[in-house]
C-alpha cells in the first residue's frame, strides 16, 4: 500500500507540473512562494453525467469567491488507452495559491467547506495534497549532477 501511495503521489506531482507547462507559464505570485492544492477523485458510478457536471461547475465557481486563487485547472483522465495508471481516478483539479497561509485560509473558508460537503459525498474516492512548488532545476538536468539517468537512456534509445 505504501508503494502504491508513493507511486500515485509521484504521478500527481508530475501531472501538476505538466499542467503548468501545458498552459505556457506558471501563475505569477507576488512573493517567492507558489502553493498547489491538487485533488483527484472518482465519482460514484450511480451519478449521472449531469450530476457530475454540476459538482465540477461548483468547484470551478469557488474561484469566484476567493481572490487568493491565482489559477484553477481541471480535466478528465484520458483513460487506459494513453496510460493505465490512474487507479480508477477520473478527474484532476489544480488550484494555485500564493502562500501556505492563503491555502489554509482557502481550505477553511465557509464556501470551500460547503463545497467539500457536496464534493466528498459524491466521490467514491479522493486524494488531496498541498505542496509548495519548487521551480529550481539546477544544471542541464535534474538534481545537482546535471544528469537524469532514466532521461538519458530514453533520449539515447529514441535517438532524439
Amino acid at each position: 500500500m505504501a508503494s502504491l501511495s508513493a507511486s500515485l503521489l509521484s504521478h500527481f506531482l508530475v501531472l501538476s507540473l505538466l499542467l503548468c507547462v501545458a498552459v505556457g507559464e506558471y501563475p505569477k505570485c507576488p512573493g517567492d512562494t507558489t502553493v498547489y492544492h491538487f485533488v483527484i477523485n472518482k465519482y460514484y458510478d450511480n451519478l449521472t453525467q449531469e450530476q457530475v457536471d454540476t459538482v465540477i461547475s461548483h468547484y470551478v465557481d469557488l474561484t469566484n469567491y476567493d481572490s487568493r486563487v491565482m489559477q484553477f485547472l481541471w480535466g478528465k483522465d484520458l483513460g487506459p488507452e494513453v496510460e493505465d495508471r490512474a487507479d480508477g481516478f477520473q478527474y484532476g483539479y489544480l488550484t494555485t495559491l500564493c502562500s501556505v497561509q492563503d491555502t489554509i485560509d482557502y481550505l477553511n473558508a465557509p464556501f470551500t467547506k460547503a463545497f467539500a460537503d457536496e464534493f466528498f459525498p459524491a466521490s467514491e474516492k479522493a486524494i488531496a495534497i498541498n505542496y509548495v512548488v519548487n521551480h529550481t532545476f539546477p544544471g542541464k538536468g535534474y538534481g545537482t549532477s546535471g544528469k537524469c539517468g532514466p532521461c538519458n537512456l530514453l533520449l539515447r534509445d529514441a535517438s532524439i
